[in-house]
């Protein structure tokens, strides 16, 4: 019977003029693939973290320039504004057309008619603290989630 199976194999071979390959062989690649896959996954995640700060600094630029146009009309009607709050932070954030919040109390620190400092958090659960007097204008951390 092996003899038969042989031959009918190598008749197949001769047809087509193709060897196919050995389980062995098939074996060795998955597990080449899984090495590189193990490798390039926590490299991604990194990428995929640093994208979600680029974006939360995105987010916060975007109220910063929504509160200093807020700003400078509010303070126009009262010159002695030193910071935006609760329906000031409405018009902010509908101004600025974004999917994050301000906490409930937060206030946008002015002075001088011009947007010195808040802190925000973004949908995707980063804060990010804007001081203009700092040598990092904008500050972003990862918000822990609470299990």
């Amino acid at each position: 019977m092996n003899k038969l199976a042989n031959r009918a194999k190598e008749q197949l071979q001769k047809k087509t003029g193709k060897k196919g390959f050995t389980l062995v062989e098939v074996i060795v690649v998955l597990v080449i693939l899984a090495i590189l896959a193990a490798l390039l996954i926590p490299s991604m995640v990194k990428w995929i973290d640093k994208a979600h700060e680029k974006e939360a600094i995105v987010e916060a630029r975007t109220i910063l320039m929504s509160a200093q146009t807020i700003a400078s009309e509010t303070y126009e009607k009262t010159p002695g504004l030193t910071e935006l709050k609760d329906g000031q932070l409405t018009k902010v954030t509908d101004l600025a057309n974004i999917g994050g919040n301000f906490k409930a109390g937060t206030t946008i620190t002015v002075a001088n008619g011009t947007v010195t400092g808040f802190t925000y958090e973004t949908s995707k659960g980063y804060q990010v603290i804007y001081n203009s007097a700092a040598d990092e204008t904008f500050a972003v951390t990862k918000i822990a989630s609470n299990p």
